[in-house]
C-alpha cells in the first residue's frame, strides 16, 4: 500500500461546522486530518481560507439514523445544500447518510432516490454511506463501515472506515489497534467524530499526533505507547437497585406474616387464596402499598435494563438523536417507574370502577399486583443476559416476558373477580377482560405503525444483528 493513501478525516457536526474556526483547522492539520467531513456549512470566512489549503471536503448530509417513520428530506433541498461546498477546490466525495434502516422498504427507496439524484447532481463525487459492514441500497453507493458494529475486509479499494468511539481508558492502545487491523485489512481512509476525537486527545495533542504521522509513514508503525492502565469498572444502577428491590421483598416477607403467607399461596395455591381474598379473610391495606411501590420501581429498572440493553451502543445514539435527553440513564429509569406508577394505578381505579363498590381497594390491589412479583426473578435473568452481552433476540424474550406478566395481571384479577356472587361474570369481563385487550391492540398497533421507538427498535436490531 502506498503511504499516501493512508488518510484520516475528521466529521463535523452541524453546530461545529458552523463554529469552525482557522485555529482549530491549522490544529488538525497539524494532527495529520486531510479531511473534513462537516454536517453543516462553514462560515464565510473559513470557506475562503479552506482555498489555500490542501484539505478534502466530504459533507455529509443530515440523514443520521433514518427510520421508516422519520420524514425524509427533500433531494433538491440536499443538493441546493451541496452547491455551497463546490466553491471549495477540496469537495471531492459526499456522504449521505450515517445508519439507515436498510430493513425498511420505505427508507432503502427514498436513499436509492437520493443517490440517482445525487449522481445526476454531482457526477464527479463518490457518494458514500456509513452503515453496517457492506450494506448499501443502491450501487451508486460505497459502503463506509463501523468499526464499532463489524470490521469486514475493505469492500473497494481505498475504501474509508468509521473508527468506532473509543474506550475511557486505554484510548491511544484502543486508536492503534484498531488502525492496525483497519489496515489489514484493507482500509484507507479513516473517519472520526469529533466527539470521539476529544477522547483521543492529550493535552498538548502530541500522541495523537505521534500516532497519526507513524501510520502516515508506515502501515504497521512501532509507536511507544505507555503502559495500559487499570481502571475500575464503572457502577451497575441497575444491579443496585434490583438488590434493592430484593431486600425490600425479603425486609416485607420477614416483618409481614400476613403478606408472606399469600405470596406463595398466590402461585401454588392459587384459588384457595382467591377465595379467601374475595370473602375478605384477608386484608392487606398497607402491603399493598408496598408493591404498588415496588411494581413501579420494576418498571424502571426494566426500561433503563432493557433499552439499554436491546438498543446497544449504536442504538442507544440513535436513541439520543431523537430524544438527546435519553441519554441520561436515570432519565431512562425515571420515564420507566412514572410509567409504571400511573398505568398500575390506572388498572388499579379500573377493576375498583368495573365492581361498582368502594371495599375493593385493599382486594382489587392484591389480585393484581401480587402476579408481578414474577417481575424479580425476570429482572434478575434480563440483567443477567445484559452482564453477559446476550444478543439482542436473547434480550427481546425476556423483555417481551416481563411485559407479558405486567400487563397480563389486569386480566387474571379480572377474571378472579368475575367470581364474585354479586357481579354477573359476562358483564364484568366485558368491561374489564374485553375491553383492555381491545385497547392494547390499538395502542399495539399505532407503536407498530407510528412510533419512532418502534423505527429506532428496528434500526438498532438491524445494526446488532
Amino acid at each position: 500500500m502506498s503511504l499516501a493513501q493512508v488518510r484520516f478525516g475528521l466529521i463535523l457536526s452541524q453546530e461545529q461546522s458552523q463554529t469552525l474556526t482557522q485555529q482549530e483547522i491549522e490544529t488538525y492539520q497539524r494532527l495529520g486530518f486531510t479531511i473534513l467531513a462537516p454536517e453543516g456549512h462553514f462560515a464565510p470566512e473559513i470557506f475562503d481560507f479552506l482555498n489555500g489549503l490542501n484539505f478534502e471536503i466530504w459533507p455529509v448530509l443530515p440523514q443520521r439514523f433514518l427510520i421508516r417513520t422519520a420524514q425524509a428530506t427533500d433531494a433538491a433541498q440536499q443538493i441546493r445544500w451541496l452547491r455551497r461546498f463546490e466553491a471549495v477546490p477540496g469537495f471531492n466525495s459526499i456522504i449521505a447518510g450515517w445508519h439507515a434502516d436498510l430493513n425498511s422498504a420505505r427508507t432503502s427507496r427514498h436513499l436509492a432516490g437520493l443517490s440517482e439524484q445525487l449522481r445526476e447532481a454531482f457526477p464527479a463525487q463518490p457518494l458514500y454511506l456509513i452503515t453496517k459492514g457492506d450494506d448499501v441500497p443502491s450501487p451508486m453507493l460505497r459502503p463506509v463501515p463501523d468499526a464499532g458494529l463489524s470490521l469486514p475486509t475493505a469492500p473497494f479499494k481505498g475504501a474509508p472506515l468509521l473508527l468506532p468511539p473509543g474506550p475511557a481508558a486505554d484510548e491511544h492502545h484502543f486508536f492503534v489497534q484498531t488502525l492496525r487491523e483497519g489496515i489489514r485489512l484493507g482500509y484507507q481512509v479513516f473517519l472520526t467524530d469529533y466527539d470521539n476525537l476529544q477522547i483521543y486527545l492529550d493535552d498538548d495533542f502530541s500522541g495523537l499526533a505521534q500516532i497519526i504521522s507513524g501510520f502516515q509513514r508506515s502501515p504497521n508503525p512501532a509507536i511507544p505507547l505507555p503502559a495500559a492502565e487499570q481502571y475500575p469498572g464503572s457502577v451497575n444502577y441497575g444491579v443496585l437497585i434490583l438488590i434493592g428491590l430484593w431486600l425490600s421483598f425479603a425486609i416485607h416477607m420477614r416483618f409481614n406474616p400476613n403478606y408472606s403467607r399469600t405470596v406463595g399461596r398466590y402461585f401454588f395455591n392459587h384459588s384457595f387464596l382467591v377465595e379467601d381474598i374475595l370473602r375478605r379473610h384477608i386484608l392487606l391495606s398497607g402491603s399493598v402499598l408496598v408493591v404498588f411501590l415496588q411494581a413501579a420501581v420494576m418498571w424502571g429498572l426494566f426500561s433503563l435494563t432493557f433499552i439499554t440493553s436491546f438498543l446497544g451502543e449504536a442504538g442507544m445514539q440513535a436513541l439520543s438523536w431523537y430524544f438527546p435527553v435519553a441519554a441520561n440513564d436515570w432519565f431512562l429509569f425515571t420515564i420507566g417507574l412514572v410509567f409504571g406508577a400511573l398505568f398500575n394505578g390506572l388498572l388499579w381505579a379500573w377493576l375498583i370502577i368495573s365492581c361498582f363498590r368502594r371495599d375493593v381497594v385493599s382486594m382489587s390491589a392484591t389480585l393484581l399486583f401480587w402476579p408481578m412479583h414474577l417481575g424479580l426473578f425476570l429482572l434478575l435473568v434480563l440483567l443477567t443476559l445484559s452482564g453477559s452481552s446476550a444478543g439482542s433476540v436473547a434480550v427481546l424474550a425476556a423483555g417481551g416476558v416481563f411485559v407479558l406478566v405486567q400487563l397480563g395481571s389486569f386480566l387474571v384479577a379480572a377474571a378472579a373477580f368475575g367470581r364474585q356472587p354479586t357481579l354477573r361474570p359476562a358483564a364484568h369481563l366485558g368491561v374489564t377482560f374485553l375491553l383492555y385487550l381491545s385497547l392494547l391492540s390499538l395502542l399495539a398497533m399505532l407503536f407498530v405503525r407510528n412510533s419512532t421507538v418502534y423505527g429506532i427498535m428496528q434500526l438498532a436490531f438491524w445494526l446488532n444483528n
